[in-house]
């Protein structure tokens, strides 16, 4: 086998991973291969920056604040309930083939995106895109997971957490151009020439040989997970504006939830090849991460889609201001996550993950003391706070994961514990979506105008004041709910095994820790 190729393991190695690609990591086309995972990765984290800071603008051209929620959440939803099947996919078939196919996904929702005539067909296209998200991530860090050792992981984790910090600088300046000077439609079009360049240098310069086994894919777990959660955002986000919380709706909707995850949970224990693993989480520290990053990933959401509607929407500044307020969260991210694996070495999972939730605590507190004439410096401010403490918690449980399985375990573990923080953001965004419409209910064509740079302006000043202090306190509301979130995160990750990262490794013949 070439120094290119990562094969599957044909027995033990140290650490889990396949033999031949411990000893010497000098690979000989490492760098261009590192490269276009970087490049894959950036694709999805760009277009999170620039679609939230675009959102406003865009519910005040298309009229349809209504469904603000439903842009991200649907994305979120497809994403996550997909991100298990391509784990599964990534160990049986290779990773190569699964990420190109969610690469080509993702770009093919983007130009429809793009191409939109209204809110419900971007609520439907943002589904194609999530489709092909739920492929990027989880497989892209699985590959690193693969050629990389423990203290290289924890090294190499932080320097792709730096692909967040260049889209906190490249996303908002970008968007916010593109946006106020080009067009909206024009963020989504962007995505196409990352995406190629990314496919070229992993196409070119990353080979392995993955050896197919007979399989089985657990499409009616998916199927029944996918209806679970679609009935609960449909009670969340529409409950008390489409129709009144206590409503034969929401009853029918509610009971429908738990019929269907009673079902998914049934299937998932008879399944061959589940596509939600429950064997898994016998792992205190699968568990554990999971758990933690849940919570987390409600956080993700309160601050890149309230930050911007704060600043749009109740400051009144432009879009690219909307951008630049998450700048230093996505920067206080990838400089804590540099550096927090190797805090995991040193101190611990539970010590380095702790620290960052106590600190995202405090971001949280500051941004729920935000006021109508609060300054966008402070909004800023806030926002690197629970930057830093997501970059000190996130890095130690995604290593934890993947270092507690082996390497055939590796790609459905990592997408299994994404798919549980995507569920948190979709779950988050949803409550918070809710709280907003709430408070501004009554008057959504107004706030659709008053979201609109241009049209806004012609709004009355009283009604523009009050637009103003409704959405400030949707906002308030839904940052006190983040803040129940931070304190329930930090209560999990103190269930974390103590003691130093490489005291809870496994061999590539273990099982799970």
């Amino acid at each position: 086998m070439s120094q290119t190729e990562v094969a599957r393991p044909a027995g033990p190695g140290s650490d889990g991973q396949p033999p031949g690609s411990q000893g010497s990591r000098a690979f000989t086309h490492v760098r261009p291969v590192v490269a276009g995972l970087m490049l894959a990765m950036f694709l999805v984290a760009l277009d999170g920056t620039i679609v939230s800071t675009a959102m406003p603008r865009i519910a005040g051209e298309l009229g349809g604040f209504s469904l603000y929620a439903w842009v991200p959440s649907i994305y979120l939803l497809v994403s996550a309930v997909s991100t298990p099947l391509y784990g599964k996919l990534a160990d049986l078939y290779g990773r190569k083939h699964v990420l190109f196919a969610g690469i080509g996904l993702f770009l093919l929702g983007s130009i429809l995106s793009g191409a939109a005539p209204s809110m419900m067909m971007l609520v439907v296209f943002r589904a194609v895109q999530g489709l092909g998200a739920g492929a990027v991530m989880p497989v892209t860090t699985t590959i690193i997971g693969d050629i990389f050792t423990l203290e290289q992981r924890a090294r190499v984790q932080g320097a792709f957490s730096s692909v967040w910090g260049v889209s906190a600088v490249v996303g908002p300046l970008l968007g916010g151009f593109l946006v106020d000077d080009v067009g909206w439609r024009w963020i989504f079009y962007l995505n196409l020439p990352v995406g190629l360049c990314a496919v070229m240098m992993i196409g070119r310069y990353f080979s392995e040989h993955a050896v197919p086994r007979r399989h089985t894919l657990d499409l009616a777990g998916a199927s029944w997970l996918t209806a679970a959660l679609t009935a609960v955002l449909l009670v969340l986000i529409e409950g008390g504006q489409g129709w009144p919380w206590l409503s034969v709706q929401s009853a029918v909707l509610a009971g429908f939830a738990l019929l269907a995850l009673a079902v998914f949970f049934r299937v998932e224990q008879r399944a061959a090849e589940p596509v939600f693993p429950l064997a898994l989480f016998r792992s205190r520290i699968i568990l554990v991460s999971s758990v933690g990053g849940c919570f987390a990933g409600a956080l993700i959401v309160a601050v890149t889609f309230e930050v911007p509607l704060f600043v749009q929407g109740v400051l009144g500044q432009d879009a690219l201001h909307g951008g630049l307020a998450l700048a230093p969260m996505s920067l206080g991210w990838p400089l804590a996550g540099s550096i927090s694996g190797r805090l995991a070495l040193r101190f611990g999972y539970r010590r380095t993950a702790t620290a960052g939730m106590l600190l995202d605590i405090a971001g949280i507190a500051l941004l729920a003391t935000l006021k109508v004439d609060s300054s966008f410096a402070a909004a800023s401010a806030y926002s690197f706070v629970v930057g830093v403490g997501l970059g000190l918690c996130s890095t130690p449980m995604l290593i934890a994961v993947q270092s507690a399985v082996t390497w055939a375990q590796r790609g459905v573990a990592t997408a299994t514990t994404m798919f549980v923080r995507s569920f948190g953001s979709v779950v988050g965004l949803a409550v918070m979506g809710a709280l907003v419409n709430n408070a501004t209910q009554g008057a959504t064509a107004a706030t659709n105008q008053a979201l609109n740079a241009g049209a806004g302006k012609a709004l009355p000043a009283s009604l523009l004041s009050h637009i103003h202090a409704s959405l400030m306190n949707g906002i308030h509301a839904a940052f006190l709910a983040a803040l129940v979130a931070a304190v329930l995160g930090a209560a999990a990750t103190l269930f974390l095994p103590g003691g130093s990262a490489r005291d809870h490794a496994i061999g590539e013949s273990g099982g799970t820790r």
